[in-house]
């Protein structure tokens, strides 16, 4: 019995975390790209990634909440995402906002009358 695909959760753009089939999260990844779907997921193109070339199963993947000095404490520990950000100075800051205004968004929608 097939499995009907739903809406992707994310979009281009969107910083995740990857938490690969051995249970390894790889944070501060940004999605590139969709792929077509399979018969049972979506599947996304993540940066950085030393394997550019293979995609990742939207359910391994979730949004990212690290906060800025978080990822810099992962950094030492993530070779690929270290290459890339020599490679890319800017782009832990950049990330970093694009999470800051996406967890923003989802505490107003949980808590409309916070800023009230």
């Amino acid at each position: 019995m097939e499995r009907e695909v739903v809406q992707a959760a994310f979009k281009p753009g969107d910083v995740v975390c990857w938490t690969n089939d051995n249970g390894v999260k790889w944070h501060g990844r940004r999605i590139l790209r969709l792929d077509e779907p399979d018969q049972w997921d979506h599947r996304y193109y993540l940066e950085p990634h030393d394997a550019h070339w293979m995609y990742v199963r939207e359910q391994n993947i979730s949004h990212e909440t690290l906060s800025h000095a978080q990822l810099q404490a992962v950094l030492p520990l993530d070779g690929s995402l270290r290459r890339y950000c020599e490679l890319r100075p800017n782009y832990l800051s950049d990330i970093s906002r694009v999470i800051e205004a996406r967890v923003g968004e989802v505490t107003e929608r949980q808590h409309p009358s916070a800023h009230t």
